[in-house]
């Protein structure tokens, strides 16, 4: 019994470190790929911006306005890529200030763009103020936001935001009405680089996961298909770890 006890704990120890070099690697690569498109990107951003004040103010077609708005909606895509890769392999050490988490939620919601077929409804509980990083959390809710929008582009839906405390936790849940995830879907979510969308690369909810546990928070995701998802981010009002402060 001992032994076999003892060869469980090393296949463990095993798996967590062939996951950890895994993920090194894929951070590193991350790295690399982000800092390359970023400067041709730029250049075609600048080259776009100069198209459209230099046809400001000349007549125009219908087609070449639309195919102005298609190239700045692609940059825009590309550019939110860049991103999650960056965020993906960073490094960075949180740096833990007080913070409310309402204002927060107020805030990601603002700058996040909503068709109108999506219906935003937020329902925020009173909360105490916690230690955390405030980018990284904002980066959770963004990505969850969008996330939740995008579960409902081919039909009208809500994206209900709430907010609670419970048993030492503040709550932060996103609920959409949108496709759902299929069972079998469920338990990848979180894995770096898997995605069920045509577009995108599938490091959005990973990077949500990375930055939860940072906080010694946990996230978690509850769907149907057909009738939408749940993901429901749990932070702890009073943190186990070291603080750094700025």
């Amino acid at each position: 019994m001992l032994v076999e006890k003892r060869t469980r704990a090393l296949k463990k120890s095993q798996e967590r470190l062939v996951k950890s070099e895994r993920l090194a690697a894929i951070g590193q690569a991350a790295t690399m790929v982000g800092h390359d498109l970023r400067n041709p990107l730029q250049a075609i951003e600048n080259a776009t911006y100069y198209l459209n004040t230099e046809l400001s103010n000349l007549p125009i077609s219908q087609k070449t306005t639309e195919t102005l708005q298609a190239m700045h909606r692609s940059i825009e895509y590309a550019d939110n890529i860049v991103k999650d890769l960056q965020s993906f392999a960073s490094k960075r050490e949180p740096i833990f200030r007080e913070i409310d988490i309402n204002p927060l939620v107020k805030e990601t919601l603002s700058q996040v763009k909503t068709p109108e077929n999506v219906e935003t409804v937020i329902e925020l509980s009173e909360l105490p103020k916690i230690e955390a990083d405030k980018d990284m959390i904002k980066r959770i809710f963004v990505n969850l936001a969008i996330n939740g929008i995008q579960a409902m582009k081919e039909k009208r839906g809500t994206l209900k935001v709430s907010t609670k405390k419970t048993n030492g936790f503040i709550e932060a849940k996103f609920k959409d009405t949108g496709i759902g995830i299929k069972k079998e879907n469920i338990q990848k979510m979180f894995t770096p680089f898997f995605t069920t969308k045509a577009q995108g690369m599938g490091v959005g909810l990973s990077i949500c996961k990375r930055f939860t546990e940072i906080h010694d928070g946990i996230i978690k995701v509850e769907s149907e298909e057909g009738k939408g998802s749940i993901f429901t981010v749990k932070l702890p009002i009073q943190r186990n770890g070291g603080v750094k402060r700025d």
